[in-house]
């Protein structure tokens, strides 16, 4: 059967046990997805007392390689949060109707694993071990909040599926934005909202692949290693004490990136909120945009580091109508 790629679905669950399939639990609206199952293989270049080079090859290594892209929901978003830092702790904000995760760095090194799935017309398909190399979320005045991410996971396995749909899974636009910036993570609530006009935050992972002599060409597990926090917006040059000059004098800030609409009740007064804080941020690059009849523009560029004070280097927490991951 022919269709168009857009009318292929993609689904995510946290596995219970390790690189075992499990059906969705969130079935996320993408935007765009490339995706495929790689192989590499080794060819025997024994001589037959002939030219040819090889007499032989061989697959040695399969594994699945994924780039998707959507806009930032809250329900869904919750669970690439975990599989990437790996902790998530839950309070209940209002019985049945709205919690607050708490996501956080675990320095354990087997963050929980994700099933990919993907439901087309022409098979359904399940990829088990999926663990997230980066995550990439950003916003431009007037877009919706757009996230890039890339994983890695096992060969696909048949299925038989059905996507669904919720309408409680909220995405979020440009508006929704508050970002604020302090000298110290004590002083973010009482720090003014910045005007900016773009940001990119990306989290990435190092992952090893395991392999054993026993496990013929499919990787046995991903192992997830260090992780780098950087980011980027672009602002008007308003004045130079509020980023050019900690900037080159290679000061420290704390940051927090929010995205809140308040115009949705999920119960208690609680809003769908994705709050993103970082409680020691290092400026590494600042620029100018230097056009004549445009107005000028600040570029810049940081990291985050872990904070000594709070022993965080990032937290995000998200307020949904989910109660467990």
């Amino acid at each position: 059967m022919k269709y168009i790629w857009r009318q292929i679905n993609v689904g995510f669950a946290k596995e219970t046990t390790r690189w075992t399939a499990v059906a969705p639990t969130f079935w996320y609206p993408k935007t765009n997805i490339d995706f495929d199952e790689k192989i590499e293989t080794v060819i025997d270049e024994s001589s037959l007392w002939v030219k040819v080079k090889g007499t032989d090859i061989e697959v040695i290594k399969r594994y699945g390689e994924w780039t998707v892209e959507w806009y930032a929901r809250v329900n869904s978003i919750g669970l690439l949060f975990l599989n990437l830092l790996g902790k998530d702790t839950v309070t209940e904000l209002q019985a049945n109707e709205a919690y607050e995760h708490k996501f956080e760095i675990d320095n354990n090194a087997m963050a929980p694993s994700l099933t990919v799935s993907t439901a087309e017309p022409n098979g359904d398909y399940m990829y088990p071990l999926a663990m997230l190399k980066s995550f990439t979320i950003s916003a431009k005045v007037w877009e919706f909040i757009s996230i890039s991410a890339e994983f890695k996971s096992k060969k696909w396995e048949s299925a038989t599926l059905t996507a669904t749909y919720p309408d409680n899974d909220y995405k979020f636009s440009a508006r929704h934005s508050i970002f604020k910036m302090a000298t110290d993570l004590a002083g973010l609530p009482w720090a003014s909202e910045a005007c900016i006009e773009t940001f990119e935050l990306t989290i990435s992972r190092t992952t090893e692949e395991e392999y054993c002599l026993n496990s013929w060409v499919d990787v046995w597990d991903l192992i997830d290693w260090t992780i780098e926090i950087t980011w980027s917006i672009v602002a008007t040059y308003n004045d130079e004490a509020t980023y050019k000059v900690p900037a080159l004098n290679w000061e420290t800030r704390a940051m927090e990136l929010k995205l809140v609409d308040t115009n949705i009740d999920l119960g208690g007064w609680n809003n769908p909120t994705i709050d993103i804080t970082m409680p020691k941020v290092a400026f590494t690059d600042y620029g100018r945009d230097k056009w004549n009849d445009n107005t000028v523009k600040q570029n810049l560029w940081f990291t985050a580091l872990q904070d000594t004070t709070s022993w965080k280097a990032i937290e995000i927490k998200v307020i949904n109508s989910v109660d467990q991951y």
